[in-house]
């Protein structure tokens, strides 16, 4: 008797064990899936060498959906690289901020940002065809389903986003935060695009007319794209960049509310173009 009741503690406090065991394994196999990595990556435009910065987790299953961020005027900064890797850890996509100027060419000031911007502004096809880089780029990630790729841009990025969307890019959706709508006529926009559209802006932006935004609503119909648009009371250009949190230009400044409102509609859009069949 006193046997059988030594085995079977005996065989209890090794079942214990290896719970104990197994619970830890899982603990760790959990850390490591969830575990970040973020580093620039240099690649190749024509002749101009670009550095773009990616970010990913070390999820072990199948390939996953990927999001190429384009940057406000300023360049591949820290505010789209958090926001990389922002993408990267809480939605587990491969994420990866652009270089839209070259490895070198950082603005020093505003007026050389703007300067730069609006060269590439004037030079659609330039701009499509850099943007178009950036996406061969990703689409090499082995950790990438090519199958399920989007474009978010913020500012002058989120003019690049529509541009890329208006080339017939074979992408899901591209998604424009307060950049301009405008485009060229000779960019052969209409019955191109293939992508879902979407774009966030402020009711306070003063850089894009209520013509401009009649003519893209217009642009948008002829071509028969699946676009929206949602627009936001009290916010204006750069709702989402916490940088502008100081701002004290007009019609320009960050709004938490609105970043965290315009993050949940951007994850609700990720959700609609990559998982529903």
């Amino acid at each position: 008797m006193k046997k059988i009741l030594y085995t079977l503690i005996y065989n209890r406090r090794l079942h214990m064990v290896y719970i104990f065991l197994i619970t830890v394994l899982l603990v760790l196999w959990f850390y490591n899936e969830n575990r970040l990595h973020a580093t620039s990556v240099k690649y190749n435009h024509a002749d101009t060498t670009l550095e773009g910065y990616i970010a990913y987790t070390n999820y072990m299953g199948r390939k996953r959906p990927a999001v190429l961020l384009i940057n406000e005027s300023g360049g591949p900064d820290s505010f789209i690289k958090e926001r990389a890797r922002k993408i990267a850890k809480k939605l587990g996509y491969v994420a990866f901020a652009v270089d839209m100027y070259g490895e070198k060419m950082r603005p020093k000031d505003k007026l050389e940002m703007m300067t730069i911007t609006a060269a590439y502004l004037e030079k659609k096809e330039l701009m499509r065809s850099r943007a178009r880089a950036a996406l061969h780029k990703l689409l090499d990630n082995n950790l990438v389903d090519p199958q399920r790729v989007a474009v978010v841009g913020y500012g002058f990025g989120g003019s690049v986003a529509l541009e890329l969307a208006r080339s017939g890019a074979d992408i899901k959706g591209a998604v424009s935060f307060y950049g301009r709508l405008d485009t060229i006529p000779s960019s052969g926009s209409t019955k191109t695009i293939k992508a879902r559209i979407m774009t966030l802006r402020g009711a306070g932006d003063p850089f894009v007319s209520r013509q401009e935004v009649l003519a893209f609503e217009n642009e948008m119909s002829r071509s028969k794209a699946d676009w929206q648009m949602i627009v936001y009371g009290d916010a204006a250009y750069g709702f989402a960049n916490p940088v502008y949190n100081n701002s004290v230009s007009d019609g320009i400044i960050y709004s938490k509310k609105i970043d965290e409102r315009a993050w949940k509609t951007l994850k609700l859009f990720f959700r609609e173009i990559f998982e529903y069949k």
